[in-house]
């Protein structure tokens, strides 16, 4: 058996339990910190029950969190949900990713039309890793109503030179010999050439040196 004593040795209670295809098991719940009132807390344990990491959350304005609810993807990563106050005080659904290492990867807040409360209280992933949110939001005028959120992944960015050239080129012309019109691949390697030609000096000649006129 595991305990867990929060950072403020007062209450703590855990809400949510996921385990892994390799035995790793993971808890989230609420747990009183040190100063800050009841924040995430959500831990990693092995097979055999050693800890391996503990991870808490405190929201933006250091009062009480809720965690409810956890789930996992087939990569290691870790999803929780709950409830923490915004900077308006009312609770939003707040959704934290956490990889395999515990890193925190993104923090999603959600706060209904009335900008009042909105508490999260379950959460889901399908195969494409989108992840579903669910539990109850104060509507404009409806009173409390269910409320469900779906997160995509977040869109990787490729290094700027897959995008860019990192270097000038210059392919042969087609068709070849010049005819009246004609065309050639080249790369320069500025970003400023993408969006206009405009200021880009240039001049190419035929076989016999004679300058291509490009006005035609």
């Amino acid at each position: 058996m595991q305990r867990y004593n929060g950072t403020g040795n007062l209450s703590d209670g855990a809400n949510s339990i996921a385990v892994d295809g390799s035995g790793n098991v993971f808890v989230t719940g609420s747990s009183t910190g040190s100063g800050t009132d009841f924040d995430y807390a959500t831990l990693k344990y092995n097979s055999s029950g050693i800890l391996q990491w503990l991870k808490r959350y405190n929201g933006p304005i250091n009062s009480s969190d809720y965690a409810n609810s956890i789930a996992l993807d087939g990569s290691g990563n870790v999803y929780v949900t709950g409830q923490s106050p915004g900077s308006g005080l009312s609770y939003d659904y707040t959704t934290i990713k956490y990889n395999s290492s515990g890193d925190s990867v993104w923090v999603k807040r959600y706060n209904g039309p009335a900008n009042s409360t909105d508490n999260a209280n379950s959460i889901a992933l399908d195969g494409s890793g989108n992840v579903f949110v669910t539990g109850q939001s104060e509507g404009s005028g409806t009173g409390t109503d269910y409320a469900t959120v779906k997160y995509s992944q977040s869109v990787g960015i490729n290094q700027i030179s897959s995008e860019i050239p990192d270097k000038f080129s210059l392919s042969q012309n087609y068709p070849n010999p010049f005819n009246p019109v004609y065309e050639f691949e080249f790369r320069i390697p500025s970003c400023e050439f993408l969006a206009s030609l405009s200021g880009i000096l240039h001049e190419v000649y035929d076989l016999w040196k004679r300058s291509c006129d490009f006005s035609k």
